[in-house]
């Protein structure tokens, strides 16, 4: 278990004093939970989120950060090692959320007009980023069936420009 630092004595957010993954072992007990299921869709989702659309809510889709996601599920510390130590399990953490997101966001995107994609990602703070660039180039490359981190997004702006200009005519 990890115990907080001693100059901790109060917090507005909660810190974990522990973590799900530590390596492959654990990962692979939890990585179901990641991986893409049509049980992620609540029976109805699409209808729901049209007529919501329709009076005039914005419809976001959102997806995890590569960095923040491996840190929720080890710790800041363990992440930034993993990228050295076990660098495997950081390409399979990624590889599943990335895969998930694109699906999600392909079958939410052909349903749906998506407004707005927002991607959670938290890798810099004030002293700087804690991913450095050779993490970041061999941890970000894409295989070659993906779009790197377009997801839909070609197919999400042709629906935009089309909904603009239909309105527009």
């Amino acid at each position: 278990m990890i115990s907080p630092p001693r100059f901790w004595t109060s917090s507005t957010i909660a810190h974990p004093l522990d973590f799900p993954v530590r390596d492959m072992d654990s990962w692979l007990k939890i990585k179901h939970w990641y991986e893409y299921s049509e049980e992620r869709f609540a029976p109805g989702w699409a209808e729901a989120a049209r007529r919501a659309r329709d009076e005039g809510t914005l419809i976001v889709c959102g997806m995890p950060g590569g960095f923040d996601t491996p840190r929720q599920l080890m710790g800041e510390a363990a992440t930034c090692m993993a990228y050295y130590d076990q660098p495997e399990l950081i390409h399979d953490i990624l590889d599943t959320v990335g895969e998930t997101a694109e699906r999600v966001l392909d079958r939410v995107s052909r349903e749906v007009q998506v407004d707005q994609i927002s991607v959670h990602e938290d890798l810099a703070g004030k002293s700087g980023s804690l991913v450095g660039p050779r993490q970041i180039e061999a941890f970000t490359k894409f295989p070659p069936r993906q779009k790197p981190a377009a997801f839909n997004l070609d197919a999400v702006m042709r629906q935009l420009e089309e909904a603009t200009s239909s309105k527009s005519h």
